[in-house]
């Protein structure tokens, strides 16, 4: 295992440094929402045109533009689909909404869809040098539930043909460090799509807030998807300040945390089966970025596999060739790779960025308990090492300690917050710990609290390599009023 780690790293350089070439807004044209009576699918995986261009979806196949009232957004974190390219779309009736939640899932009507179209460079990692189009997948809310059917697209690329409810594999030619290698790429069944698309996910998986929560270019102007969406009329109550809201990052976003960015990419790759109420009979643990990390139930945590090695564990701290959540990532051709379906090529980048996190972010994590034990050894006194209690009367409680990662017994090791005037405005700088995410928040009156407008996500993680947050708000965005500053730390 050790071995094949090494092997793979420079493969992990070559990719990072494509996907750091390439990082830009996604840019889509405006979409006004209207009611379109045009787009023809079936209510259940029957009675569906034989050829994409007979759903109406789409006005234009050629360049894959929307029909009238569809709207194109794109995710913070793609689930991992052998390097394919993804475009999405989603039309709600008109009249109707979506229920919003800040976290976990949101709820559709009846007559949702959803629509995922897959592309293959035709040279990996240079899609402006042509691309394959493979597939185009429609996933449809109705009374019951979901439902999913698949469009291959014929060799010509003007048109794709309807797939039966099997499984579909077929060829593709990809051209890899200069040599062209036949790739088979396999459409899941209409069965497959209902396993990973379930209800406690929400059905639609990178639908939601956490994954919608990011900027975007619409006819030209850097907008929120989720204020578009919401000024379009798509929710069914108000919308938080998108910046107060929570959102993934991508595994090369170097401005979040390691530990930000292997949650994110747990969330989208695991969390729909791997959560509490989830489709698997014996999971053991929780992927959800939602769930703190001490109760994840992963650190040292005894997989529900058999015959897996007496020293394998969920995830060994430091030492992720031990560890079962990056092992399976890490293998081809069997039926313990994760994610299971659809998938014949091993994602370097998620592997590489996992590997990162258990060996360097959480090498010397401790949940609050071993904490404490680590810090007052012996020490029994509730009043000394109670979750709440601040023995060495710094102001911070031994909580706040633990996720700041400072000293419980020295008051001179605390909270620390900067703030000074620069020449747009004001400069925040938060000394920060690794694990934990860091909000900040403003008030005029010292009692109701918010985001602070106009300066991107108010909660945030530390960068890796650094030691403090810096946080910078010009003067046009601050208010005639005396403003107040907080920070909230939060454990994750």
């Amino acid at each position: 295992m050790i071995e094949f780690v090494e092997n793979y790293l420079s493969s992990v350089k070559k990719l990072f440094a494509i996907v750091a070439a390439c990082v830009c807004l996604p840019s889509f044209l405006q979409a006004e929402r209207i009611d379109n009576q045009d787009i023809i699918v079936g209510e259940f995986a029957t009675g569906w045109p034989e050829k994409l261009s007979g759903t109406n979806f789409f006005s234009d196949l050629e360049t894959l533009t929307p029909a009238p009232g569809v709207v194109a957004y794109a995710p913070n974190v793609n689930f991992w689909s052998d390097y394919a390219i993804k475009s999405r779309w989603v039309y709600v009736p008109f009249g109707e909404t979506i229920t919003f939640a800040a976290e976990g899932r949101w709820s559709f009507p009846t007559g949702t869809i959803w629509v995922k179209h897959f592309d293959m460079a035709i040279v990996r990692g240079e899609p402006e040098q042509g691309v394959t189009r493979l597939e185009t997948r429609f996933l449809v809310k109705n009374r019951f539930g979901i439902f999913g059917v698949s469009y291959v697209w014929d060799e010509d690329g003007t048109d794709a043909t309807l797939v039966d409810n099997n499984d579909y594999t077929f060829p593709i030619d990809v051209e890899i460090e200069g040599q062209v290698e036949t790739l088979d790429w396999t459409i899941p069944s209409r069965s497959d799509c209902l396993t990973c698309h379930v209800s406690s996910s929400g059905f639609a998986l990178s639908f939601n807030t956490p994954q919608l929560n990011r900027e975007a270019m619409f006819d030209g102007v850097m907008q929120n998807i989720i204020t578009y969406l919401d000024e379009d009329g798509y929710f069914d109550s108000e919308i938080p300040d998108p910046d107060s809201l929570p959102y993934y990052s991508s595994a090369d976003d170097e401005t979040a945390s390691l530990n930000h960015r292997a949650r994110s990419y747990l969330a989208v790759n695991c969390a729909y089966c791997h959560e509490p109420l989830g489709p698997l009979e014996n999971n053991t643990w929780d992927a959800r970025s939602t769930t703190f990390l001490t109760n994840m139930d992963i650190i040292d945590e005894d997989p529900a596999e058999n015959g897996v090695a007496a020293d394998v564990k969920i995830v060994v701290r430091g030492d992720a060739s031990k560890s079962l959540m990056w092992q399976r990532l890490a293998v081809l051709g069997d039926v313990t790779r994760m994610p299971p379906l659809a998938t014949a090529e091993l994602d370097l980048s998620g592997m590489s960025l996992i590997q990162s996190w258990i060996e360097e972010a959480l090498v010397d994590y401790e949940a609050f308990d071993e904490w404490i034990v680590s810090n007052f050894e012996d020490v029994t006194d509730p009043l000394v090492i109670g979750r709440d209690v601040d023995p060495d009367l710094d102001g911070d409680s031994n909580y706040l300690e633990y996720l700041n990662h400072t000293d419980p017994q020295s008051a001179e090791s605390r909270s620390e917050i900067a703030i000074q005037n620069s020449e747009s405005g004001l400069e925040l700088a938060i000394k920060a710990a690794a694990l934990s995410n860091y909000q900040i928040e403003t008030s005029t009156d010292l009692e109701n609290w918010g985001a602070i407008k106009g300066h991107g996500h108010s909660i945030r993680s530390l960068p890796h390599g650094e030691n403090e947050i810096q946080f910078e708000i010009d003067e046009e965005n601050q208010t005639e009023e005396s403003e107040f500053y907080r920070v909230r730390v939060l454990e994750r």
